[in-house]
């Protein structure tokens, strides 16, 4: 879908500008603003492919039939809708959203973003790029900001300890992924901030 930041109350639209003098423009002299681009593609669980400005996203990979009792229910993803990726996110350490074996199969060298605690289990899995991150810190890759944010879900027994989280995911348009959290009153500080929340 294309978002312009006017439709959706994003704070790029209620920005101005200074003009030569140093006083703000007013409303009217804005130049009109940018349509930008954001393509959303489900591939199954909490696995989606972001498109945005160019840059490539996969979230959350689980790229097999089955774990389990979880069985997917329609078709496996294709390999070559994953060819190009940039980045993989990584909101949590449940194996159904850190699953080695669909990490092991993701083509080419994108860099991997997982909470910390997951690195060592990633680089082993994937033998790429991988940056351990906690809850504010803010990385960039492309034009691509991304911003690790709380989410709020439990850690099993037996899986990584690995605090999971949310991710703001941001190149003009700016998408909130969080995995399996729960709602928290730390979402009402997304307000403003997001124009697509994957929940």
């Amino acid at each position: 879908c294309a978002i312009r930041p006017d439709c959706v109350g994003s704070p790029v639209a209620a920005a101005t500008r200074p003009s030569e003098e140093g006083r703000t423009a007013a409303p009217d002299e804005r130049p009109a603003p940018a349509l930008w681009r954001l393509e959303v593609r489900f591939l199954g669980h909490a696995t989606l492919l972001l498109e945005v400005e160019g840059m490539r996203v996969l979230t959350d990979p689980f790229l097999r039939s089955r774990l389990g009792p979880l069985q997917r229910h329609g078709p496996l993803p294709d390999a070559r809708d994953l060819a190009g990726l940039d980045v993989v996110i990584i909101s949590h350490g449940h194996q159904d959203h850190f699953d080695a074996a669909s990490l092991a199969e993701i083509p080419g060298r994108p860099l991997f973003v997982v909470p910390r605690g997951l690195g060592a289990a990633t680089r082993q899995a994937t033998g790429g790029a991988v940056e351990e991150v906690v809850e504010g810190d803010r990385l960039t890759v492309g034009g691509l900001s991304i911003t690790a944010l709380p989410a709020r879900h439990w850690i099993s027994p037996g899986s990584p300890r690995a605090q999971p989280l949310g991710y703001r995911i941001a190149a003009g348009v700016a998408t909130y992924f969080a995995g399996d959290t729960g709602p928290f009153g730390g979402l009402r500080d997304l307000a403003g901030t997001v124009d697509v929340a994957l929940l």
